[in-house]
């Protein structure tokens, strides 16, 4: 991807080593998204969040028609996330199997950018830290600090063969880890295992036939309604959908926002006759925000500090009237 103008005037005019650590730690971002999305790898890794251990295998192929991916919990409960292309199904145990949008299809790769790296300039530091083993693998760190406080850091350890990100870490201002996956084994192959392929589309097709071969709730063509009026510095709208609501009720819009690496969602829609949500829920590096704006619900779920989701949440306006 194209770094942006200022980035390369940067490269212009700064002294050679400063000008090549820049360009080298943004190479090294780039390949990483590369690698996690271009690759064939299986493994298995531990998710710490909110003061819970997960294990979860996750098994990923690419080839010429797209991405497939299989990720299953191997603690309590059984869940699945089954991907083909942008075609995605979840399973939660005995639970009927649930479609999922396009934007909640996307990869479950820890470490994985949310949205597009070029928006790292001017609100993040990275440099390049030292060699560790991970997964019995070489690995570089890589640290990403946050120039605010309105973003946490990162601390991805990058595979020296592959550049996967091996072990990631997501930290708050005063350091503490908030969310950190670490894979314990992981295995790249030259090219898709057909055995591996064909049993998640089995996976996939099974939980189709379940769910009766309803399409996946797709969004309905409408103009922009809402805004954000006073979003953080370096976060940038990057998805806009509305989606048809219940019966009687008016559609949900679904706001995207990304710095590049923190993703905010922005639900609005209007109020129910249930008792509407109102306040503030945190759980590990994911914060909630919830209020009434007149007569919507506003909902702000995101990897960001909560002051974040409160500015965001409290600068939601209507570009228009609603309902007009």
């Amino acid at each position: 991807m194209p770094l942006p103008l200022f980035v390369v005037a940067l490269l212009l005019f700064l002294p050679p080593a400063f000008a090549g650590a820049v360009s080298a730690t943004l190479h090294a971002l780039t390949r990483m998204t590369e690698a996690v999305t271009g690759l064939n790898y299986e493994g298995t890794f531990v998710y710490e969040h909110a003061g819970a251990l997960e294990t979860m295998r996750i098994v990923h192929q690419a080839d010429s028609d797209g991405e497939r991916e299989h990720l299953v919990s191997l603690d309590g409960d059984r869940r699945e996330v089954v991907r083909d292309r942008d075609d995605a199904v979840c399973i939660l145990g005995d639970a009927k199997p649930l479609l999922l949008s396009r934007l909640e299809s996307r990869s479950a790769f820890p470490g994985r950018p949310r949205g597009d790296i070029d928006l790292l300039q001017g609100h993040y530091s990275i440099e390049q830290g030292d060699m560790a083993r991970v997964a019995g693998r070489e690995a570089r760190a890589l640290v990403i600090r946050p120039q605010d406080d309105l973003r946490y850091g990162y601390r991805l350890w990058l595979d020296e063969a592959t550049r996967l990100p091996l072990r990631s870490e997501l930290v708050n201002a005063d350091g503490e880890v908030l969310e950190r996956v670490v894979f314990t084994e992981i295995k790249v192959l030259d090219s898709a295992d057909p055995a591996q392929a064909k049993a998640i589309l089995a996976r996939k097709a099974w939980a189709r036939d379940v769910i009766g071969h309803v399409p996946a709730q797709q969004p309905v063509e409408s103009a922009r309604r809402w805004q954000v009026t006073d979003l953080p510095p370096g976060f940038e709208l990057i998805d806009y959908r509305t989606f048809p609501a219940a019966k009687g009720r008016g559609g949900v819009d679904h706001l995207v926002f990304s710095d590049g690496l923190a993703t905010v969602s922005v639900y609005v829609e209007p109020v129910s006759d249930e008792r509407p949500l109102n306040g503030v829920h945190q759980s590990g590096a994911v914060s909630t925000f919830a209020l009434v704006r007149d007569t919507y619900q506003v909902v702000v779920v995101g990897d960001v500090p909560m002051a974040t989701a409160h500015t965001i949440g409290n600068t939601v306006r209507p570009l228009a009237e609603p309902g007009r």
